[in-house]
């Protein structure tokens, strides 16, 4: 072989090599992670404010129409036919163009009648309907947005959401108009919070073993069970403010409502939690099922003017209150 040729070696990477661009690889995912994580939870966060938008402007909708907000729930025992049963969520349907599933739960359907309910939405197949509008990407509790536990006990198909009304602006007994509604005005005022879809206590009432709780969002409001969780909050502050407004036995309240048979009882779904104004991504088996619950890293609030409002957990307990009672005459703090 001619001298000016020269044999060339071919090495492979050594092992320490090999082991130091793994470690180089790890870290460069390790560093990039927290960033893909970051800019999916923003995102998601955007989605969900989004989603509070529509439903604070559909509930506008719904007022501009009929003068008066949507109630929290229906729940009425007049004379068969004309009994009613539904929610704010069903109400809202055709604002959050769901026209075709609102019509379910219209008269039209004959099965609407089958019990003496003029519209029970539970019957016609709107219960069970999972509406994009009401779910949140960051809660991943319930991923097929069914309450399962509903249908292994009482064989209702019930869809959840992620989001609760105001109980004090969506007044169940007495509907009235955004202006009275909301006399601390409509910016002052929160009206739609998040709540976990499902959630897993240690304890309910803080007495009984805890057990799974579902946030259902079309579900029937004649059954207020543990684990039938009514998608809305401040039945308590309610209560206190107005009483239990109802037609139902004696004893129940002094004020007569038709339209809300139970009235508003005296019953969880608060406002806040404990000492707390809400959680913020609870671990599991550490969830308040009927206080106001976050998956995101701070509490979005939809309010009554239309705009959403973001909260972090430095909010005092009072400002927080005074957000969502319309009628306290107070104004919010400088840390909302």
């Amino acid at each position: 072989m001619p001298s000016s040729v020269r044999r060339l070696d071919r090495h492979g990477f050594t092992l320490i090599e090999l082991l130091v661009v793994i470690a180089i690889i790890a870290v460069l995912i390790g560093l990039l992670l927290p960033a893909v994580q970051k800019v999916r939870e923003s995102a998601a966060r955007m989605t969900c404010s989004n989603n509070l938008k529509q439903i604070s402007l559909a509930a506008h909708a719904f007022e501009n129409t009929t003068r008066k907000l949507p109630p929290q729930w229906t729940e009425d025992r007049s004379a068969f036919p004309d009994r009613q049963s539904d929610t704010f969520w069903f109400h809202i349907l055709p604002y959050i163009e769901r026209q075709a599933v609102y019509q379910l739960g219209t008269p039209s359907n004959p099965a609407v009648a089958s019990d003496g309910y003029r519209l029970k939405t539970p019957v016609t197949g709107v219960a069970d309907a999972i509406i994009k509008t009401y779910l949140c990407t960051s809660d991943a509790t319930n991923p097929t947005h069914i309450n399962t536990l509903d249908v292994f006990i009482s064989g209702v198909k019930t869809a959840t959401g992620a989001y609760v009304g105001n109980v004090m602006v969506f007044d169940p007994s007495f509907p009235k108009s955004i202006l009275t509604a909301m006399e601390d005005g409509t910016s002052n005022t929160a009206v739609i919070g998040h709540r976990l879809e499902k959630c897993d206590p240690q304890v309910v009432w803080g007495t009984a073993p805890g057990f799974v709780v579902y946030n259902n969002m079309q579900g029937e409001p004649r059954n207020f069970l543990p684990y039938r969780n009514i998608a809305m909050t401040g039945a308590p502050t309610y209560y206190k403010v107005n009483g239990n407004v109802t037609s139902g036995p004696s004893g129940l309240g002094s004020n007569v409502c038709q339209r809300n048979f139970k009235g508003v009882l005296n019953q969880n779904n608060d406002f806040t939690v404990g000492s707390l104004p809400f959680k913020i991504q609870p671990a599991a088996g550490f969830c308040e099922p009927f206080g106001m619950i976050t998956p995101h890293q701070v509490m979005l609030i939809a309010m009554g003017d239309g705009s959403v409002r973001s909260a972090t957990s430095s909010v005092s307990l009072d400002t927080w209150k005074n957000a969502w009672n319309p009628k306290d005459g107070m104004t919010l703090g400088s840390d909302w």
